[in-house]
C-alpha cells in the first residue's frame, strides 16, 4: 500500500477520500499489522486505477 502511495504521490488522507478506507486500517497494512481483506482490495482498483489478477 506505501508503494502504491509513493508512486501515486498520494497520502492517506487522499485514499481515505477516495475509498473511504480508514486511515488507521491504511497505516496499519502499511506496517504488516493488519492482513489487507478481499473487501478492501475491490475499492482499490475502482478509485487508484489499479488492476489485480488472482
Amino acid at each position: 500500500m506505501k508503494k502504491i502511495r509513493e508512486v501515486k504521490r498520494m497520502l492517506r488522507g487522499d485514499i481515505y477520500r477516495a475509498t473511504k478506507i480508514e486511515r488507521a486500517y491504511i497505516s496499519n497494512l502499511e506496517a504488516d499489522k493488519q492482513n489487507l481483506t478481499l473487501e478492501t482490495m475491490k475499492k482499490l482498483p475502482k478509485h487508484l486505477e489499479l488492476t489485480f489478477q488472482i
